[in-house]
């Protein structure tokens, strides 16, 4: 079967609803493709990230598949280099076997844009993307999940693990006699902040020059990742989204970092239940200044109501300043699959994988949160 893949226009949205109504007959998907063509987008301007949400169409004009495609700059072993960041691949193939080859022809579409590509998000490595790229030869694996707890009452009645068979039972008590706040206070002490002296973190606007600085201070330490200069950034953190926070780190008045999180107050997650779940999306400072600028957004994100705060993060650096910082780990479902190129370079890395940074900001990591 021939596939062609081209930008979305107003013209192909009919087929696309007829795709997802396809989709539907097989149950509610996770998502689908847009039904309406996205507006037009300024030009990129150089250096900065282009988003190009693309549908596969066969001979007969019929779309069997779509996938969003941001290409952006990266840093990779020292140097930048072009990176295609994969979100929301989609096709025919996972309800019809009859199309199960447009998924291969996805993936020789994306490596047309570039070399170096990666996806992150996806659910879970069993789902048919991350084991369609397996099967291309990608490397695929999970980005470690950690979590911090600040209420425990509501965290025992909520969250997903202990609202099964007995341990339902055993949470509901120990949020109810108190038993579940003092371990959590216990636990809180074993793991006390670093010392903040000097620090101070404050919700505001990013300066430009600052990013750049943090960035260029800090990018010597990644293996890889995606870039956070200041023209990036703007990108994925942009001011009008309205759910984002965007924290700043100063010590003595001279901004050292910044990051970003999001809360969300959950309704009926899977995962979450009814829990306001915070989540850290980024976090940049040198390593010096990054345990204060973690325990501080974990802090902030507290106080503006969050239950638990949640992170995924593949730098073994930041994985070891949530831990003790008193972050819990637990099973990922947050997987990150590397192009072939992509992975052959940090195979060759002293601790490739784990000196990369690759956070929930990411990819569509942000999707349900």
């Amino acid at each position: 079967m021939k596939i062609e893949f081209t930008p979305l226009t107003g013209a192909l949205v009919p087929a696309c609803r007829a795709f997802n109504s396809r989709l539907r007959l097989h149950g509610e998907p996770l998502f689908v493709l847009p039904e309406e063509a996205p507006p037009p987008e300024p030009p990129a301007a150089p250096g900065g990230i282009a988003r190009t949400q693309y549908v596969a169409v066969d001979e007969t004009g019929a779309v069997r598949g779509g996938v969003l495609l941001v290409e952006q700059r990266g840093w990779l072993a020292g140097r930048e280099i072009a990176l295609v960041n994969v979100q929301s691949p989609l096709t025919e193939g996972i309800v019809d076997r009859a199309f199960a080859g447009v998924g291969f022809q996805m993936l020789r579409f994306i490596a047309r844009r570039g070399e170096f590509a990666y996806a992150v998000g996806m659910g879970s490595d069993q789902k048919p993307f991350p084991r369609l790229l397996k099967a291309a030869g990608w490397s695929v694996s999970l980005v470690p999940f950690q979590f911090a707890v600040i209420q425990a009452a509501p965290v025992l009645r909520e969250l997903a693990p202990v609202r099964q068979g007995h341990r339902r039972t055993l949470a509901r008590l120990a949020a109810a006699s108190g038993l579940g706040a003092a371990a959590a206070t216990a636990w809180r002490a074993a793991h006390p902040n670093p010392s903040l002296r000097g620090y101070s973190l404050e919700q505001a606007a990013f300066e430009p020059g600052h990013l750049d600085l943090a960035w260029a201070r800090c990018r010597e330490a990644f293996t890889f990742a995606a870039a956070r200069d200041a023209q990036a950034v703007e990108s994925l953190h942009p001011a009008t989204q309205p759910r984002l926070r965007r924290f700043v780190l100063r010590r003595g008045g001279e901004p050292l970092g910044w990051s970003a999180g999001l809360v969300t107050e959950m309704r009926d997650n899977p995962h979450f239940g009814n829990l306001t779940v915070a989540t850290i999306l980024d976090a940049l400072a040198p390593g010096d200044h990054l345990p204060a600028l973690l325990a501080l957004t974990r802090d902030a994100l507290a106080d503006l109501g969050a239950a638990l705060v949640i992170a995924n993060n593949t730098h073994a650096r930041w994985r070891e300043v949530c831990r003790r910082l008193g972050f819990l780990s637990a099973p990922s479902n947050y997987v990150l699959g590397l192009s072939k190129p992509l992975a052959a370079v940090l195979q060759s890395l002293p601790e490739g994988l784990s000196r990369a940074y690759v956070t929930r900001a990411d990819g569509d990591g942000r999707l349900h949160l």
